[in-house]
């Protein structure tokens, strides 16, 4: 979908109620949320902590179907992937909303890959220190390098947790990571890739700067990344 280009705008830093927030032209980060949509900036309650536990042949309640095979129907093999890319439309700062990334990179099982993946924003919050933490879900196709291709859903039900620091003038987020497990997708696969019916690995991906100041409402600057991820993969005999 193409996006209509508006002039650039610069978030700037505004207090309310002890809270700080990007803004621009008094709305956070220029935008204005729809009713009934996720606040875009909240505070958890004081020692709150996320959790997800997804348990092997039950659903997740996001739709997503994780089991594990009958013992001795599979084969276990070590999955080691590192790469990185860019992040062309930027992160989405509304949460629901979503943006494209890529990457290419080597993997076990893949050789020398592409890959393309949509990231979905669950949730975003702004200390009033500046700490910056959110949670994310997204997919992500890797082709490999005999073009079959490996399909994974990544944090699921908004598992997946970012963290970064913003600029005291506001108009950067530094030392951004993103880390979510990524779970096979057999339906979304081809070739070999439709025989892993099980395992996952746990991907860590590293932004050293994401700029706010963008030409498109609702998203950062573009921005590039690298990543590595570690785990198993499950084959069917």
């Amino acid at each position: 979908m193409t996006r209509h280009v508006r002039p650039s705008f610069k978030p700037r830093l505004e207090s309310l109620e002890e809270r700080v927030t990007p803004s621009v032209a008094h709305t956070p980060l220029g935008l204005v949320a729809s009713p009934g949509a996720p606040a875009l900036v909240s505070h958890p309650a004081p020692g709150a902590q996320a959790e997800s536990i997804v348990h092997p042949g039950h659903h997740n309640g996001h739709g997503i179907h994780n089991f594990a095979p009958p013992a001795g129907d599979y084969r276990t093999v070590p999955f080691k992937v590192t790469g990185g890319g860019p992040a062309p439309g930027g992160l989405p700062l509304v949460p629901g909303t979503s943006g494209p990334h890529s990457a290419t990179g080597n993997g076990t099982e893949l050789g020398n890959y592409t890959g393309q993946g949509t990231f979905t924003l669950g949730s975003l919050q702004i200390s009033p220190t500046g700490a910056v933490t959110g949670t994310f879900q997204g997919s992500f196709v890797f082709v490999a390098a005999n073009g079959d291709q490996l399909a994974f859903n990544y944090g699921s039900g908004d598992t997946g947790t970012f963290t970064g620091q913003l600029s005291p003038d506001g108009t950067t987020v530094t030392n951004v990571q993103f880390v979510a497990q990524f779970t096979p997708d057999p339906s979304n696969s081809t070739g070999r890739f439709t025989k892993v019916v099980g395992g996952s690995f746990t991907m860590i991906a590293n932004a050293p700067s994401i700029s706010l100041i963008s030409t498109t409402p609702g998203y950062t600057a573009p921005f590039n990344y690298t990543w590595s991820g570690q785990g198993t993969l499950q084959f069917s005999k």
